[in-house]
């Protein structure tokens, strides 16, 4: 009885440690404004691997503030022949006012079933050097599904705006439950956020029946309440012109070496970028 006990426990710890977490593939890292990455070539479908983009660091106007991201594409051994998968997640740092060591001030995690890719870009600091826009990607796998979202991060604070920004200040202005996309291009002089708002189209390019708007336009937005319940969208001429206040230090550059560095000091080897 005893060498049969033994035989089923040796029998329950074997299947145990055969029971692992799947590996990840390692990943390609590169620096890009704008580098998005997948697991596959969207134009090939061909399987890549693990990649993970950094973006350069964006100064606040005032030098205290410094941000970048990360998007990363993790790849899980067997996702080449189908029997793994692909996820993406993004994160957001942050140093200052006080500090120069950067912190994770704000991860975007993959969702079942239909949010496995997440991204995040950022465009560019307020005028006042307190909110950082970025555009936020969501979407998954094997669908042409997908949308790009802007949210704006209160870096006093440490807080993001709400999951449905703008779009519920779209459809208060043109009617509940419309539908469009929308596009983060920076602030105006006074802090209002530019966004381009675009028709909500269809597969085939066509434009649905419950679009909020027929044509695509640009419009400001009044960012400074996003915790109110009243935020007004303005409409603004098609050739206007979108300033930038924040600075890109652009170069491959490891963002451990800002680290201890105070007043906007840029780094050696970098350049500041309007």
């Amino acid at each position: 009885m005893a060498r049969r006990w033994a035989l089923v426990l040796v029998l329950v710890c074997v299947g145990i440690t055969t029971a692992q977490a799947p590996r990840r593939t390692p990943p390609r890292t590169e620096v890009s404004r704008t580098g998005f990455p997948l697991c596959i070539d969207s134009k090939t479908g061909r399987f890549t691997g693990s990649k993970l983009v950094r973006s350069p660091v964006l100064v606040s106007p005032d030098g205290r503030f410094r941000a970048y991201s990360e998007n990363e594409a993790v790849a899980f051994e067997g996702a080449a022949e189908g029997t793994g998968s692909c996820v993406n997640t993004a994160r957001l740092f942050i140093a200052g006012p006080d500090s120069s060591r950067f912190i994770l001030a704000e991860v975007k995690t993959p969702q079942y079933p239909d949010a496995l890719i997440k991204g995040l870009l950022l465009v560019d600091w307020s005028p006042d050097s307190r909110y950082l826009l970025s555009s936020v990607f969501t979407g998954t796998y094997g669908s042409d599904s997908g949308a790009w979202e802007p949210e704006s991060f209160d870096a006093w604070y440490g807080i993001s705006s709400p999951d449905d920004f703008p779009s519920r200040a779209i459809r208060g202005h043109f009617r509940p439950r419309c539908g469009a996309n929308v596009n983060a291009l920076g602030y105006s002089k006074d802090g209002q956020i530019i966004l381009r708002i675009l028709p909500d189209y269809d597969e085939e390019g066509g434009i649905r029946a419950g679009s909020c708007v027929a044509k695509t336009g640009v419009w400001s937005l009044n960012g400074k309440e996003l915790q109110g319940p009243e935020q007004t969208l303005t409409p603004l001429p098609d050739n206007y012109k979108v300033q930038q206040f924040g600075s890109w230090l652009e170069g491959t550059v490891n963002p451990a070496r800002l680290e201890g560095r105070q007043g906007g000091a840029v780094p050696e080897g970098l350049t500041p970028q309007p």
